[in-house]
């Protein structure tokens, strides 16, 4: 992996970049001899580029560790990235500031070959981003593309409220809430998230183009989104027009309903890094694990 510049940077550092110099970011070089495949962390809802507990932060660092370069960085608005007028809608310009943080990668040392890393909205992006720009090879997502199928409703039920239904203190707090004092208003309505999953047809059709284009995808689905995943082969029901016996070497999936929506454990952060190293490794050697990790062993 060639350096373009004539001063590269050799160690951990604040950049910007962008088309007005509006975004902000912190890349870390590869600290072993370069590989081909750079590594993009995208903004987590609000959050800003170090991720929930620092997850960006690890995670880039680990990855710098074993060869690949990564860079952390926050879209406009967020974070340290300044607000900058621009139409369209936060898709259309996530995607774009993405495309320009690959630009700037690309220049700085040489790879044009990228794996996304996003969770929650950040998976979203990540998916419109690769949808546009062939220089997407892999995305790793966090609680990605959700949607409800029959066997969902039975497996929701066994996670979420069977549990309760065996638990003696539960049964406790419902006989006494008619007595207790009077609950304090929530400060957020009752509903699901604000994402921006497109209809689940058109989900199914960016998939397939994808896969046919042979990008590749690492899927965890966590305890968090049990109301839109809730068993480890959801995915291949949702998406029953996908040929699963085609596909399934390119699409590797983990469900763990003992980790939360940010992971917020250290083990589990740990555990995750990892496996998205090991994963970027394996794509980099054009050697991607070809079993399903359905059974949602890390």
């Amino acid at each position: 992996m060639q350096c373009l510049l004539d001063r590269p940077i050799t160690r951990e550092s604040l950049v910007t970049f962008g088309s007005q110099n509006h975004l902000v970011g912190s890349y870390h070089p590869s600290e072993k001899q370069g590989r081909s495949l750079g590594v993009l962390c995208l903004t987590a809802g609000m959050l800003h580029h170090v991720g929930p507990s620092g997850l960006h932060v690890k995670l880039c660092r680990s990855l710098a560790s074993t060869g690949n370069a990564a860079m952390r960085f926050d879209l406009s608005g967020i974070g340290e990235s300044l607000p900058v007028a621009e139409s369209g809608t936060s898709l259309q310009r996530a995607t774009s500031e993405t495309q320009q943080a690959m630009d700037w990668m690309q220049k700085e040392c040489g790879v044009d070959r990228f794996v996304l890393f996003g969770l929650c909205s950040g998976a979203d992006d990540a998916l419109a981003v690769a949808e546009q720009d062939s220089r997407v090879v892999g995305i790793s997502m966090i609680d990605g593309l959700g949607y409800r199928t029959k066997r969902f409703h039975w497996e929701r039920f066994k996670l979420k409220y069977l549990p309760r239904m065996v638990t003696p203190a539960k049964w406790v707090a419902l006989a006494t809430r008619g007595i207790r004092s009077k609950k304090v208003a929530p400060t957020l309505m009752n509903g699901e998230d604000i994402r921006e999953f497109p209809p689940r047809d058109q989900a199914a059709q960016i998939l397939l183009r994808l896969l046919k284009r042979k990008v590749e995808f690492q899927l965890l689905y966590t305890g968090g989104v049990v109301d839109y995943y809730s068993y480890a082969d959801q995915f291949w029901d949702m998406f029953s027009e996908l040929d699963r016996r085609r596909y399934e070497p390119a699409v590797e999936i983990h469900h763990q309903p003992m980790f939360d929506h940010v992971l917020t454990l250290r083990s589990d952060r740990e555990a995750w890094i990892q496996s998205i190293v090991q994963w970027v490794g394996r794509l980099e050697m054009g050697t991607s694990d070809r079993s399903s990790a359905a059974d949602g062993k890390l």
